[in-house]
């Protein structure tokens, strides 16, 4: 598919996303859709949660102090922003920061899985609770604790693609003892991530 094609698969999204009525309250609340952005044949997808304060005043995912720390954390891998593909389960901010509701989550996820299936790349990275709940729960499967499973590759929860799962950089904010197992969980996915795709190169060639 055509990156042009691509442009206007996910501008379609966006259009039926903002018309869908199930999430008319949500959207009476914030500022605008906040759109997935970076590279459409990405090393991974990173997947949060909701737009916070700041990526809904400026219309980005992960741009707050949240977004710095992923930064950091994709710079210490030594790959950048833009080789990723950054996005949300939900695309409006939800009033006072709070954390999305199941049925937001619900109305969201047919646009999400549209949103995976364009990006070409076999790999999501999940990170939080909301985010691996919301890839269970669309397969119609009872989420696994994010505790248990952090670090993880999940097999079965979007087509064509593996699923890893870790916190969210915001978690850390209120448990600075969850820091560095981010930090060790981003490294050691990336790592997988990138020889499992060395591996597949090589037996291509």
């Amino acid at each position: 598919m055509a990156v042009s094609h691509k442009r206007r698969e996910m501008d379609g999204i966006q259009s039926d996303y903002e018309r869908d009525h199930g999430l008319a309250l949500l959207r009476k609340g914030a500022i605008q859709y906040v759109a997935g952005e970076g590279s459409l044949k990405p090393v991974a997808v990173i997947l949060g949660e909701a737009p916070g304060q700041h990526e809904d005043e400026e219309g980005k995912p992960f741009c707050g102090t949240a977004g710095e720390l992923l930064d950091s954390l994709i710079e210490l891998v030594g790959l950048t922003r833009g080789d990723f593909y950054i996005t949300n389960v939900v695309k409006y901010r939800p009033s006072r920061n709070r954390t999305p509701t199941d049925l937001e989550v619900k109305y969201s996820y047919p646009y999400l899985a549209r949103e995976l299936d364009v990006v070409n790349t076999k790999h999501v990275i999940a990170m939080g609770r909301v985010a691996l709940d919301a890839l269970f729960r669309g397969r119609g499967l009872t989420p696994q604790p994010l505790g248990q499973t952090h670090g993880y590759r999940h097999e079965g929860l979007v087509e064509g693609k593996f699923v890893w799962s870790t916190y969210h950089p915001a978690a850390t904010f209120y448990r600075r003892d969850l820091y560095d197992v981010l930090v060790d969980d981003f490294s050691h996915i990336i790592r997988e991530i990138l020889g499992m795709e060395a591996e597949n190169g090589a037996e291509t060639t």
